[in-house]
């Protein structure tokens, strides 16, 4: 069962989209917040006639979590057991199992400043413009997803020095 916070605000965009087929819909009162998350949920909802699917939107995030720090813990020399039990330890708190059966976004949150932060240690060591194009896309996306990931972006580009 998705909690009633999940159903009164971050699916209520979901519903306003579905309900005036387009992304503009300011009859909501949360309309112009970021809802890069809530998109993803539109994505796994639009096709079917109900919302029992919504808690797969956090399926990415922990992925996303479970992979970034398996990939901080190899950065920071752990070796490849560790790091995978890194990983596991990240994927497999309560917060993550209890936040997988809802739609809340922290998980995305998280993962997504894994992500960044992984990609900010790799542009610093080897200066590939790739790797500071996907960091930057991961600070984009976790900049649409809440309204505090702004205020994680910022810290972001000020402490990795990168400039925009």
């Amino acid at each position: 069962m998705v909690p009633s916070h999940s159903i009164e605000y971050l699916s209520i965009a979901t519903d306003q989209w579905l309900q005036t087929r387009s992304l503009y819909a300011p009859r909501d009162a949360f309309w112009f917040n970021p809802g890069n998350n809530e998109l993803v949920g539109l994505w796994v909802v639009a096709p079917f006639s109900g919302d029992f699917l919504i808690g797969l939107i956090n399926l990415p995030g922990a992925i996303l979590l479970s992979l970034g720090s398996i990939e901080l813990a190899r950065q920071v020399g752990l070796g490849r057991v560790y790091a995978f039990l890194a990983g596991l330890a990240a994927a497999s708190t309560h917060v993550i199992f209890r936040q997988l059966t809802d739609a809340e976004n922290d998980i995305a949150v998280a993962g997504l400043f894994l992500v960044s932060i992984n990609y900010a240690i790799r542009h610093a060591r080897s200066g590939a413009p790739g790797d500071l194009l996907l960091g930057a896309t991961a600070i984009g996306l976790l900049a649409g997803i809440k309204y505090y990931g702004q205020r994680v972006d910022r810290i972001l580009v000020r402490e990795c020095n990168w400039k925009y």
